[in-house]
């Protein structure tokens, strides 16, 4: 090990809630990609050649979802039907008529793919769609992207970013992660999160890193210690029970019978947010009533009790249906895609309800980024033309958050994704390592729309809650309940710690803390004076 600094402090943002120190292990950067280039071989050749490599990759993609679980497995399965999308191939070929080689004209497709959603500021993972690209050309060069990942022994990753593939090979071995890369938000921050690795990410500092350097992973400090001596860990916010029931009601995020399980383990208060697009995400053509049925029955017997808040297909251009009409736009996407599809969201619907009737669960439901009432209320019709659901719709836009007030009537609850409305407040990609700051949950100007919504709603009769991952930090899930928010709903991993935080504090103290957020002038300040507050000032 190299000693020949100590306690030196990477700057990054904090993941998970708990600590970890081991030695690094650098995980190399893969060879280059050969530059683009025209073809010496016929148009012929190389359409030949670039199919054989898309099917290729997609075997491959769609071998490692089978091992993989969560949300792993859900990116791959989207990713291993984007790889051979008809649009995306049909470009391709179109780049290789124009001379280009296979290799060249599927990068060039894959950038005229995207093109339209950084226009819109509203996509998601462009790294994992570069990767996508990276997959094919590599194959077509004869390189290798594969990265062997430790399986033995404790050791903290440093990696210029991770890929689902990488994170489909994790094991006990890894004891924390730093990524030069990525945002609070991107798919490296969700999968440890969601394991419960801590990890550090878009630190670039760690490049300076070499193997077997003593790392320590601080997330709640957000920065990574090399070589530590003095510097020690900071302490996790420990708080006392105080009341027999959490402030606020506690859900959990789920999107398989596993995660219900493992969400009535950790005694969740039902499902805030059900994903069904990822249950068919590997099916060719619309599932039949029956299995639509089945699925969603295993899902509702296996959640805890509570009510089970189910979100309607929600389809992106990182997560298609091949049975689904969609549309590479982002912009109005929740309400093209319902209009687009409304045979399909219907039966989806009558699947829910007969599912619904054979296990005597409470279900709610509700639609994916809308940005206007005339826009949930044609989905309210809809729903309540055919169920006796209570409805809801997804805050994920700030065009809606704005006009919550007028929703009074139309909805019975709400459900603010903190993700993706903060991407869509600060007009940025949420893997955008310039200013990931400005995607964490404590950005004064997020909690302050936050307190909007959960105001405007509780005047207009609606309950309101909060499914993002600001819902699995448990000392912001104060702040939410002292806005006004009625109920969160947490990864299942962070249910326990979100409950333990809600039962530590009366609703004043709560109130005091969403204060002390809104008066900051930005997340880390905001952040540093809650805990303090709860830590020492609210138990005086």
């Amino acid at each position: 090990m190299s000693d020949s600094r100590t306690d030196v402090v990477l700057s990054g943002i904090g993941v998970g809630l708990t600590s970890a120190t081991a030695p690094a292990f650098v995980v190399a950067a893969t060879a280059p990609l050969p530059p683009y280039r025209l073809s010496d071989l016929t148009p012929q050749e190389e359409t030949e050649r670039l199919a054989a490599s898309v099917a290729k990759v997609q075997l491959s993609l769609q071998a490692v979802a089978a091992d993989s679980t969560g949300e792993t497995r859900e990116v791959l399965e989207a990713l291993a039907e984007i790889v051979n999308d008809d649009v995306l191939v049909e470009r391709a070929r179109e780049f290789i008529s124009q001379g280009w080689s296979a290799a060249s004209a599927f990068g060039k497709a894959v950038s005229d793919f995207v093109a339209p959603l950084i226009t819109a500021d509203a996509a998601e993972r462009f790294d994992d769609f570069e990767w996508l690209s990276q997959l094919v050309q590599a194959d077509l060069a004869g390189i290798t992207l594969a990265r062997e990942l430790p399986t033995e022994g404790r050791w903290i990753l440093v990696v210029d970013d991770l890929t689902p593939a990488d994170t489909a090979q994790f094991t006990g071995a890894i004891a924390g992660v730093v990524t030069l890369k990525g945002g609070p938000t991107s798919h490296a921050s969700i999968i440890c999160a969601a394991r419960g690795i801590p990890a550090v990410v878009a630190c670039a500092e760690a490049a300076t890193v070499t193997d077997g350097e003593t790392l320590l992973v601080d997330e709640l400090g957000s920065r990574v210690v090399v070589n530590p001596v003095e510097l020690q860990a900071s302490y996790s916010v420990a708080f006392t029970t105080r009341l027999s029931e959490p402030l606020i009601a506690v859900r959990a995020n789920i999107g398989s019978v596993q995660d219900a399980e493992t969400a009535s383990t950790a005694k969740a208060a039902g499902v805030g947010l059900l994903r069904t697009e990822f249950l068919f995400s590997d099916a060719q053509t619309e599932p039949t009533h029956e299995a639509q049925v089945a699925q969603y029955r295993a899902i509702f017997e296996s959640s805890p009790a509570g009510p089970i808040v189910v979100r309607t297909l929600d389809v992106a251009s990182d997560k298609p249906l091949k049975f689904a009409v969609s549309s590479l736009e982002e912009q109005d996407r929740g309400y093209r895609f319902l209009v687009d599809n409304l045979g399909l969201i219907e039966r989806q619907l009558d699947a829910l309800s007969a599912a619904q009737k054979l296990t005597g669960r409470e279900v709610w439901v509700m639609a994916p980024m809308l940005g206007s009432p005339d826009q949930v209320r044609y989905f309210a019709d809809l729903v309540r033309a055919r169920t006796d659901f209570r409805v809801g719709a997804m805050i994920e836009l700030a065009s809606l958050a704005h006009t919550v007030a007028e929703l009074a009537g139309i909805v019975d609850f709400v459900s603010i994704g903190t993700n993706d409305l903060s991407q869509d407040l600060f007009g940025i990609d949420r893997n955008n390592p310039v200013q990931p700051e400005l995607l964490d949950h404590w950005q004064p100007r997020l909690v302050e729309l936050i307190g909007h919504v959960a105001t405007a709603a509780r005047k207009a009769g609606i309950d309101c809650s909060v499914c993002g991952s600001a819902a699995s930090d448990p000392t912001f899930a104060v702040v939410l309940a002292g806005l006004g928010v009625t109920s969160v709903s947490s990864a299942p991993a962070a249910v326990p710690n979100v409950r333990e935080s809600l039962m530590a504090f009366e609703l004043a103290t709560a109130t005091k803390a969403a204060e002390i957020a809104l008066d900051c002038p930005n997340s880390w300040a905001a952040k540093g004076a809650v805990q303090a507050f709860l830590i020492h000032g609210a138990i005086l």
